[in-house]
């Protein structure tokens, strides 16, 4: 995500000749493109190209203040879909927010973001995202900074040595003895493969993205990314022939690996898609392999083993990920199973309640049999007190209650609500692969 808001608490009235703020249309694209250069230097044309060739796109969710035929202010909103658990919830993301640099003094970026709020407010999607290059650089009220990315590093000539060693986990032993684990290459008719991967190892997880077949074709045709390899099983069949499976994938670009996934338990191909991934690395001359994956991740301790580092979520090129839920009610409405679940699965009897005091505000928080709700106006004698920004980080999955409380960011009124809050709010590995945001 790209971002420009240095005036977003400019408080000048803009030139009575800018209009309102419009939607974009195809004819926009032109000018679209020149504005973005103007202020980022990006992206390339054939980024912009594959851009508005993403199956999602609507010329439409661009959000335009125009002087005449010029663009002096922009915003486009992007539609996703991600995991959350059971869940699959709408996503938005607040990309390209700039303005041209002599028209900074005018508030214009906080027009474009007052525009982009109703928008929200109306369409409803369970969270916006927003990234800023600096950090603070926006403050307006709902909007949260959260930890975007989590990643070790170490040398990749101490990665192969580590993965040599005997005592490194191994499936081989697991395998059939006739059982071979390769790596090559991806080639396209091997795409089913890809997906059904990747659908396997997100399903239940929290926030990845969901991927349609036109999403992964549209992924891989914009080329963000060096190389794909595919991990392969080889077994010998009853009459001898040779059979292929491929039973994971790692994707590089840069010296980073920035998605790797195998089936489940299958160590052999993570390990033989490491040692591919770090001689690439060696071969292009980068003296550090970054390893992109959630920090539930075994690939972790591999490098951390290798003397490498572990960060975990950590902005990356001065950039922070900002959150914003436009409908909070509507949000409680979506957790509401998983929340239930949670409390069943601690043997907590439902229907439960717990107040919810953030700031000034005082809401009940009520978990029924399958759905929550909030009411407002009443605590009740057990209840929590925080702030806007641990309420909103608990609700996105972000934060959770016994690290907010360990750090005197959450109090509890009893040691009932501190115990409710903890089932209700644990820790998640909220992560999502690199590749997704990576421009072409």
């Amino acid at each position: 995500m790209h971002v420009d808001l240095d005036d977003a608490r400019a408080v000048c009235e803009r030139a009575p000749s800018i209009g309102a703020p419009i939607a974009g249309t195809v004819a926009d694209h032109v000018a679209v493109a020149s504005f973005l250069n103007a202020v980022f230097q990006k992206p390339s044309p054939e980024e912009f190209a594959s851009s508005v060739d993403d199956p999602f796109y609507d010329p439409a969710d661009r959000i335009l203040l125009k002087h005449g035929g010029t663009i002096l202010a922009h915003a486009q909103l992007t539609w996703r879909s991600l995991h959350f658990g059971k869940s699959r919830w709408p996503l938005c993301r607040l990309n390209w927010l700039g303005v041209l640099p002599e028209y900074h003094e005018q508030g214009l970026a906080k027009t474009v973001m007052d525009e982009a709020e109703l928008q929200l407010r109306q369409l409803r999607p369970a969270i916006v995202e927003l990234g800023c290059k600096q950090s603070p650089t926006i403050q307006r009220p709902g909007w949260v900074a959260v930890g975007r990315y989590v990643f070790s590093q170490a040398g990749p000539r101490d990665v192969i040595a580590r993965l040599s060693e005997e005592d490194y986990p191994s499936s081989t032993s697991l395998m059939p003895k006739k059982a071979k684990v390769t790596a090559r290459v991806w080639r396209r008719f091997e795409l089913p493969s890809l997906m059904r991967i990747y659908r396997d190892n997100v399903g239940g997880t929290h926030g990845p993205l969901q991927r349609t077949e036109a999403y992964w074709r549209w992924l891989l045709a914009r080329r963000a990314y060096d190389q794909i390899y595919i991990a392969v099983e080889e077994k010998r069949g009853s009459g001898g022939k040779c059979q292929e499976r491929i039973v994971g994938y790692a994707v590089t670009r840069n010296g980073q690996i920035v998605e790797l996934l195998t089936e489940a338990g299958n160590h052999e191909a993570a390990r033989q898609l490491l040692v591919h991934a770090c001689r690439d690395a060696i071969e292009s001359d980068f003296h550090v392999i970054r390893l992109h994956g959630p920090d539930t991740s075994p690939l972790h301790q591999v490098f951390i083993d290798a003397g490498g580092s572990f960060h975990a979520r950590e902005p990356l090129r001065g950039e922070t990920m900002l959150v914003w839920l436009p409908d909070i009610d509507r949000h409680i409405d979506r957790v509401g199973p998983e929340l239930a679940a949670r409390a069943r699965a601690a043997g907590i009897p439902l229907p439960c309640k717990l107040g919810v005091e953030v700031g000034d505000l005082k809401q009940q928080l009520v978990v029924r049999s399958r759905k929550a709700h909030l009411s407002t106006g009443q605590l009740g004698r057990s209840y929590i007190h925080c702030d806007e920004g641990t309420w909103i980080r608990l609700l996105t999955g972000h934060d959770n209650a016994a690290t907010a409380m360990a750090e005197g960011r959450l109090s509890a009124s009893t040691s009932m609500a501190a115990e409710l809050a903890r089932v209700l709010w644990p820790a998640l590995s909220v992560w999502r692969p690199l590749w997704d945001d990576l421009s072409a």
